[in-house]
Order: structure tokens, then C-alpha cells, then sequence
């Protein structure tokens, strides 16, 4: 089956912890040339995404974009740094201590302890690093890149099938085009003759070989031959 090189896809997959959202596109190209945007912790995936699609594609310039949106409420949230919050109460305890009970300044606020640097950290970052260490969620998104190649693959093809009916289309009515002004080659080239006979006459008044002058009809008239 005829495969265009222009072709569009969208596959998108439900798992447990995060919605996969694959999008292929595809226009003209000579050769292959490949364009992946992955979300930034699926780098170690490049290469092996590029591999599936260099087997299954030769050719045409190809977008590949993978989206994975994680449930808001199971990514959003911080988290406190307990042993750094410790060791601020446990320094400031001591601090104290060293004053023998004597006037000091007041104590460490909330507020300032949790905008203490390092306190407080997003803890989404670290269910995003380890989404993309577990196997299962990994293989779930090259399944959803297979089921995408797939369905981009029958695309081109339905393509394809339009551009081969579009092209006998034209085939058709060139192959009509050509044999009517084939039956009419024989009276374009008496026409042709004609004309240059009248054209060597009204150039010279000497009447020329009359083999030489059909040789030199010959050598014109197949120049301006239109039967190829």
C-alpha cells in the first residue's frame, strides 16, 4: 500500500498514577528527521524512542511530543526538612542555655522558621523522579508510543490511497488528452509542411533540390514533433 509522508496521530493512556498523552505529525521530507519534546525527567528515553520510530518509519519530517499530567492532588504539597527543623529548635535551645536565663531576644517566630532556608521543599519533584523510575509507568508510555505509530502509520496510508486515486486521476486524463492530439499529428505536420514550403518560397526565388528541400522538411519537422 502507497504511504504518504504527511500523517497525524494522538494516543492517550490512563494509568494509576499519571495521563500519557502522545501526538505524531508528519509532513514531506526526504529523508527522516525526527523532533521529540519529552518532559524534561524522560531524557533516558530519547534514544530508545528514536529507535522505534527509525524501524517503523524511513522517511518525512516527524514532530513526536509526549505530555504526562499527573493527578494535582497526588503531586501538589511541601514537605518539612524535620531533622533541619530540629536542629534550628535544638541550636536555638542551646543558644539560650548559654545565657543563664538572662534577658535575650524572642524566639524563633514559625514564620521565620519556616522560611528558614532549606525548610520547607516540594515534594512533587520527587513523585515526578520516581514516576519515571518505575518500569510499569516507563512501559506504559512505549506502549502508548507503539499504539500512536500505529495509528500515524494508517494514516499515511489513507494518505496514500487518496494521493494514488488523485494521481491515476490525472493519468487518465492525460492518456485522453494524448490520443486525441495523437489522431491529430497527421494533420498538424501537413500543416507544418505546408507553411515551411510556403516560407522557403517566399525566401529565396530559386527553386530549390527538391531532395535536399525534403530532407530539410524532414529534420524540422521532427524537431517539432509532438508525438513523444
Amino acid at each position: 500500500m502507497a504511504q504518504s509522508m504527511t500523517g497525524f496521530s494522538q494516543m492517550e493512556s490512563l494509568t494509576e498514577e499519571a495521563r500519557i498523552v502522545w501526538r505524531l505529525r508528519s509532513v514531506n521530507h526526504r529523508y527522516l528527521d525526527l523532533s521529540l519534546r519529552l518532559p524534561e525527567r524522560a531524557g533516558a528515553l530519547e534514544i530508545p524512542i528514536r529507535k522505534r520510530l527509525q524501524a517503523c518509519f524511513s522517511r518525512g519530517r516527524m514532530e513526536c511530543a509526549l505530555s504526562v499530567e499527573q493527578d494535582g492532588a497526588a503531586t501538589a504539597g511541601l514537605a518539612l526538612d524535620e531533622a533541619l527543623f530540629e536542629a534550628v529548635v535544638d541550636l536555638e535551645s542551646q543558644a539560650r542555655a548559654k545565657l543563664h536565663g538572662e534577658a535575650c531576644r524572642d524566639s524563633l517566630s514559625m514564620d521565620r522558621l519556616l522560611t528558614w532556608p532549606g525548610m520547607v521543599r516540594d515534594s512533587s519533584g520527587d513523585r515526578r523522579d520516581a514516576l519515571w523510575q518505575d518500569k510499569g509507568f516507563v512501559d506504559a508510555v512505549m506502549t502508548a508510543l507503539d499504539r500512536a505509530m500505529e495509528e500515524m502509520s494508517a494514516s499515511r496510508g489513507r494518505e496514500g490511497s487518496a494521493l494514488v486515486q488523485v494521481m491515476h486521476g490525472l493519468m487518465d486524463e492525460l492518456q485522453t488528452s494524448s490520443d486525441a492530439l495523437r489522431g491529430l499529428l497527421p494533420t498538424i505536420h501537413e500543416e507544418l509542411e505546408a507553411r515551411l514550403r510556403q516560407r522557403v518560397q517566399e525566401l529565396t526565388e530559386l527553386a530549390p533540390e527538391a531532395s535536399r528541400l525534403s530532407q530539410e522538411l524532414a529534420f524540422y519537422l521532427n524537431r517539432m514533433d509532438l508525438s513523444e
